[in-house]
């Protein structure tokens, strides 16, 4: 049981875009194992298709559950909206992790010259995923740069200037981003209430999918 424990935490360290590539290559993989034998044949005789197998079921597990969560916001295509609702993820945790000192299980948060940040990477479930943001370089051309989104972070000072405080707060809500060294290496990344670009509206669909999955994990290991 507790080796069990171990490889779901195992898997929970991959991100969930790992996890989606890992299932389409892994299932390619137990049927080149499989070849002709049959499945019984293949368990009886195969201790890598077994153990391949096991990770493809783990890796896949975990990709439907993360797409099972990200159903919830398929019809939210406003950017506003679901900043507001990563807003009210992030200013919840900052409220009670930062602001009450409460435990907040399954969240990894430090505060940062008095911004609040999630590390991605290190909470229950791995929240990085991949970003690419089109720049205009002021000559009538554009680049794409491309990274991954390491940290989330809620901007306190800032908000807490801002006459309008908490109601807009999704203004100050941003990623941190490791882009290629030719793409300017590490950046903080902000989206406008009115983007519309499908890349970005995936980003912040998923990892408010994953906060639903570490919501459930910690209400399940509560229950037991």
């Amino acid at each position: 049981m507790n080796n069990d424990k171990n490889y779901a935490a195992d898997i929970n360290r991959i991100s969930t875009e790992n996890c989606k590539k890992a299932s389409n290559l892994l299932n390619d993989i137990c049927k080149q194992i499989q070849g002709d034998k049959t499945l019984p044949e293949v368990i009886k005789d195969s201790d890598l298709y077994c153990d391949t197998y096991k990770l493809l079921m783990a890796a896949t597990g975990r990709a439907v559950n993360h797409d099972r969560k990200m159903m919830a916001y398929d019809d939210e295509h406003n950017m506003e909206e679901l900043l507001r609702q990563l807003f009210d993820r992030l200013y919840f945790f900052y409220h009670n992790g930062a602001a009450k000192g409460r435990d907040l299980p399954g969240i990894r948060w430090t505060m940062d010259n008095g911004t609040f940040v999630v590390w991605l990477n290190s909470c229950a479930i791995n929240m990085e995923h991949s970003v690419e943001v089109t720049e205009s370089t002021g000559t009538g051309f554009s680049i794409t740069k491309r990274g991954k989104v390491f940290n989330l972070w809620l901007d306190i000072p800032d908000m807490e200037d801002d006459s309008d405080g908490v109601d807009n707060g999704y203004k100050f809500v941003g990623f941190s981003a490791d882009f290629m060294p030719n793409d300017g290496g590490r950046e903080d990344v902000t989206f406008a209430p009115d983007d519309q670009d499908f890349k970005h509206l995936t980003l912040v669909r998923s990892i408010l999918a994953d906060f639903d999955m570490i919501g459930d994990m910690i209400q399940e290991k509560e229950n037991q």
